[in-house]
């Protein structure tokens, strides 16, 4: 008995007998979905399992799976304003949820869809859905393989479900798009504009990438965004030491400051020697620091 769920774009899955000795995790739910200035667009509501209850060697085993880096966009970028090239985004719908699952994965039946003569019986999944440790690499082994399939001679940076398809041969690109949307639903943003944070402005001059509505969210998150700017955030002669002050509490806020600020330095090289320096004692920051 094949069971579908409107979460998402779809639950697929078999309404089976709960197998002996199986682990079952119930599902849980997340809404969540915003525009790139940060202003609402729209409710939206995931089927999301527990993931944290899956057990290695039971029912998942690799997790790994590869996304592009922000060198690499960066790169990418430079060689299409060097060139001339077109950069064209597009979205994936619900992207985790097109991977195909190799392991036997249960899950108890979403509330509110459960199936009334077997109300005892758990969903067998056949596809990954949100919350899965092993979704991420299912949805890339997939869309890799689709890739190869293709052929295509262009570059392609992909992260999840956003991807940037770049080269010299604009009708190829569109062709590639049209190959995708034939295996998936996906959205086509058009040139780029906003990708991972990043906002991206073309001119006659070149490329243009911003950051500053993710930096304005960094300082309002921490409580710093009535702060004054100054010009050179640390001396070049600065020696920071794990000597000097109290130990910091709460090195997991610390580490996630300076992992944003890492982030930063796509756009705003300046502070990347600051920035190196607050790494270099992240495993043991003070108060001073």
């Amino acid at each position: 008995m094949r069971k579908r769920s409107s979460f998402g774009g779809g639950l697929e899955a078999r309404v089976n007998p709960c197998p002996p000795s199986k682990h079952v995790p119930p599902p849980s739910h997340r809404m969540v979905k915003k525009n790139y200035d940060g202003s609402f667009q729209k409710c939206k509501a995931h089927l999301v399992a527990t993931g944290l209850t899956q057990k290695y060697g039971v029912d998942y085993f690799e997790t790994f799976s590869p996304v592009v880096k922000s060198t690499t966009i960066r790169v990418g970028l430079t060689m299409d304003a060097s060139l001339g090239w077109i950069v064209r985004q597009v979205d994936v719908n619900n992207a985790i949820l097109h991977g195909i699952l190799s392991e036997d994965v249960y899950m108890k039946q979403p509330p509110g869809f459960k199936n009334s003569q077997c109300p005892h019986y758990v969903c067998k999944l056949n596809k990954a859905i949100y919350g899965l440790k092993q979704a991420p690499r299912a949805w890339f082994h997939r869309l890799s393989n689709r890739l190869c399939e293709l052929g295509c001679m262009m570059f392609l940076l992909v992260y999840v479900d956003d991807i940037l398809i770049t080269g010299a041969c604009n009708s190829a690109i569109q062709l590639v798009v049209n190959q995708l949307h034939s295996e998936f639903a996906l959205k086509d943003m058009g040139y780029i504009h906003y990708f991972l944070e990043i906002e991206v402005t073309r001119s006659s001059q070149g490329i243009h990438l911003n950051q500053s509505k993710y930096i304005s969210e960094v300082l309002e998150r921490e409580k710093m965004d009535g702060t004054k700017p100054i010009s050179n955030p640390l001396s070049s002669c600065t020696q920071l030491s794990t000597k000097i002050g109290d130990p910091f509490l709460d090195q997991t806020l610390y580490k996630s400051i300076v992992g944003a600020l890492q982030y930063v330095t796509i756009t705003r090289l300046e502070i990347s020697f600051s920035v190196n320096k607050a790494c270099q004692i992240m495993h043991n920051p003070t108060d001073l620091h």
